[in-house]
């Protein structure tokens, strides 16, 4: 037998609730020759911590911290 949602959960079951997070990433490219790009990648701007996933309660994947990208790109 199936039990309706509201059921189910009152017979001690816990319901998780997490917080709702928006993952920013900021860029910038500059030319520096007509050869020679460098571009700069800021991932997670607001350096928010919050779950991007999760299977349980003792199982949460966290987002990852602020972290920067640095690149060189040559053209030949």
């Amino acid at each position: 037998m199936v039990r309706p949602p509201d059921q189910r959960l009152s017979r001690g079951a816990s319901v998780l609730k997490l917080k709702d997070g928006t993952m920013a990433t900021l860029f910038i490219d500059y030319r520096v020759t007509k050869k020679i790009t460098v571009k700069l990648t800021v991932n997670n701007v607001l350096d928010e911590l919050f779950a991007v996933g999760y299977q349980n309660a003792a199982t949460i994947d966290p987002s990852l911290p602020r972290n920067f990208q640095l690149a060189a790109i040559y053209r030949f």
